[in-house]
């Protein structure tokens, strides 16, 4: 990697920095999910870790000018937590329920939703960023979105709902990541437990009727995310 501006202007590579600290954490992520096809560079992957680490030093003077503000924050009983991409307890959290948080990073501008929930192996709280797929810190379990939708889904609120036929509690599909049945309704909004997208509302398909995020007023003839619409059942008859 190279930037002309890196060795001769301090704001400047604060914002590289910044920047890279973001993007190494979603490459890490994905390289330590994908392990299978990646497994045999694990030793440059730490290398590269460690060097992403190092690097973040320079990002040290920033979060001593952020102080105040941090501090002011915490009194305000909103805590900073530490950031995922750049380590800094700078992320200011945005409480949307009891179990998912939007937080910010005043360093690095990280942004990130985190969900917490008991890992469905060994029931310990573990906090889950940005997307359904993580490993437990306690057991190293696997958890995916579908552990996320059960855990997410107020079971007794939905059953009697859908017995009263409230379709709110029905599990949606996502129009953002095409995730199927991801979809879980939280009060005034609708979170997906896959891409962690947030919904004001659900729609129904008008060709095959499955609930979508999403804007379905074209869906009779173009379908949603789970089928192709009247043009895609003409093309394939």
């Amino acid at each position: 990697f190279f930037h002309a501006d890196v060795d001769s202007d301090g704001q400047a590579k604060v914002k590289i920095v910044a920047e890279h600290c973001r993007s190494w954490f979603h490459l890490h992520r994905l390289l330590n999910r994908w392990d299978v096809y990646f497994r045999d560079f694990r030793a440059e992957i730490t290398r590269a870790d460690r060097s992403m680490k190092a690097h973040r030093k320079y990002l040290s003077a920033k979060f001593k000018a952020l102080k105040p503000e941090l501090d002011a924050s915490r009194k305000a009983g909103n805590s900073p937590k530490a950031c995922n991409a750049c380590g800094f307890k700078a992320a200011i959290p945005e409480v949307l329920d009891e179990q998912i948080a939007t937080v910010q990073c005043l360093v690095c501008d990280h942004a990130e939703t985190q969900v917490e929930i008991d890992c469905p192996h060994c029931n310990q709280a573990v906090v889950i960023a940005s997307e359904g797929y993580a490993t437990c810190g306690h057991c190293n379990g696997s958890i995916e979105p579908e552990h996320l939708v059960d855990a997410l889904t107020d079971h007794d609120a939905a059953h009697i709902g859908i017995v009263d036929g409230d379709d709110q509690w029905e599990q949606a599909n996502c129009g953002s990541c095409d995730g199927y049945h991801t979809v879980v309704s939280r009060g005034d909004v609708y979170f997906c437990a896959n891409c962690f997208d947030l919904s004001d509302s659900v729609e129904q398909c008008e060709w095959c009727n499955e609930l979508n995020t999403g804007d379905m007023e074209h869906s009779y003839s173009t379908g949603c995310s789970q089928c192709d619409g009247k043009v895609g059942w003409e093309k394939d008859d």
